[in-house]
């Protein structure tokens, strides 16, 4: 925010002033790039963050798609399970310890799980006996889910992902709990416990190695078709690009005089109509002005036509500096330029202009070292007070020009109809 010194000048805030020219640096900078890389650097980043957060959209939706998937497989084995385990003990084969690992083992290779163990809580090894090692509750987590479970009165799987030997594993551990009727089975006919506490668990693991290469794959495609449509859109916008400087590059040559920049007489003749449209509606007088440099052949002959271009160039620059955003200064071709000056209050608004003008070209410009000087000598006619067309009007102008040099170059000259030629010189 700015503060004022003790002369009640407007200073910026030191501690803003490093920030606002790294602004500024960067906005120059940023005006010095190609219609192009403009582009480029506006579009890309936005369709790097979209595609990004599309392709990381598309990878946590696939994601989670698997793991729901294979929670529902990993549910329908966990009542195999039980189901199986219920067959065995109606047929009274469960006591054996050999038909459970026969189970275990048949689940596993039916289902293509990497492991699956069913664990016993402690109710159910009393009744039964301890049974094998690998039933016994000795896993912490296996434990803390049963309690979970029995705690909420209903069964509460846990899962997640784990890697085993870099492997993605899919662990499942799935309480069964005690009720009248559990997966169409009443649990108090063959077990002691009491309703809602829990008989065990099914722990067991599914390998997703190949649902993540699968996953990996197409996120692979997914950023490789990100980068191929960066790619065709930075070739497509540089096809555009170029076109569009093409265009600009052929209207500039159709419109601009190809040395000094200025506009050509064909842009010129579009001002000149649209000045003379104006000047018609709002009133106010146009100043048409045809100017010559003068003794500008000499120095072509001394100095060499690159100089004679490079004092071209100055002199556009020069008086262009002086003129209004809404005036025109056009070169015909060699040392003949064109003004207009719309909407001038009058005659002596003109003069002063002309003034400005003649002045400054009588200063010396600097050249490869060398003080060059020139002067200039215009001839101007008014309009509507020259009640002419355009073609007349730059004609009446011209014929000013020429007796401004008559009567001693380095000045300017008003068109007079009635034949009243008054000079007005530069002292």
């Amino acid at each position: 925010m700015p503060i004022e010194n003790s002369n009640g000048e407007g200073i910026l805030h030191p501690h803003l002033e490093p920030t606002l020219r790294r602004r500024l640096s960067i906005r120059k900078w940023f005006d010095t790039l190609s219609l192009q890389h403009k582009i480029q650097l506006q579009i890309q980043p936005i369709l790097i963050a979209l595609l990004s957060a599309a392709t990381i959209y598309i990878y946590q939706q696939m994601k989670s798609n698997i793991i729901y998937n294979q929670a529902q497989r990993a549910e329908g084995v966990a009542m195999q399970v039980i189901d199986n385990a219920n067959m065995l003990m109606v047929t009274g084969a469960i006591s054996n310890t050999d038909n459970r690992r026969l189970m275990i083992k048949k689940i596993i290779e039916g289902q293509g799980l990497a492991s699956l163990q069913l664990v016993r809580t402690e109710q159910v090894a009393q009744q039964f006996g301890p049974g094998l090692a690998e039933e016994h509750l000795d896993d912490p987590l296996v434990k803390q889910t049963i309690e979970n479970s029995v705690m909420a009165g209903k069964s509460i799987p846990y899962v997640s992902i784990e890697w085993v030997d870099d492997k993605p594993m899919l662990r499942v551990i799935t309480p069964y709990i005690v009720s009248h009727s559990f997966h169409g089975t009443d649990c108090l006919t063959c077990h002691h416990g009491a309703v809602g506490s829990s008989n065990g668990a099914s722990d067991l693991r599914i390998d997703l190695s190949e649902n993540f290469r699968h996953l990996n794959t197409t996120v692979a495609m997914l950023v490789a078709g990100q980068a191929g449509l960066q790619l065709l859109l930075f070739f497509f916008v540089g096809w555009v690009s170029t076109l569009k400087d093409q265009q600009q590059q052929l209207d500039r040559m159709a419109h601009y005089d190809t040395l000094t920049r200025l506009p050509n007489r064909a842009l010129l003749n579009d001002r000149f109509s649209m000045a003379l449209a104006q000047t018609k509606r709002s009133g106010g007088k146009l100043a048409v002005c045809f100017m010559d440099l003068d003794e500008f052949k000499p120095i072509n002959d001394n100095y060499g036509h690159k100089t004679g271009d490079l004092l071209l160039i100055k002199v556009a620059e020069r008086i262009r500096s002086i003129l209004r955003t809404t005036d025109t200064v056009a070169r015909l071709g060699g040392d003949e330029f064109v003004l207009l000056f719309p909407s001038l209050l009058d005659k002596a608004e003109c003069g002063h202009m002309l003034f400005r003008i003649v002045n400054s070209m009588a200063l010396p410009f600097k050249i490869n070292g060398n003080d060059i000087r020139i002067s200039a000598s215009i001839g101007v006619t008014l309009y509507p007070d020259d009640d002419a067309d355009a073609d007349g009007l730059l004609r009446h102008a011209d014929q000013a020009m020429y007796v401004a040099k008559e009567l001693g170059r380095n000045r300017y000259h008003f068109f007079d109809i009635a034949g009243d030629h008054h000079a007005h010189a530069i002292p």
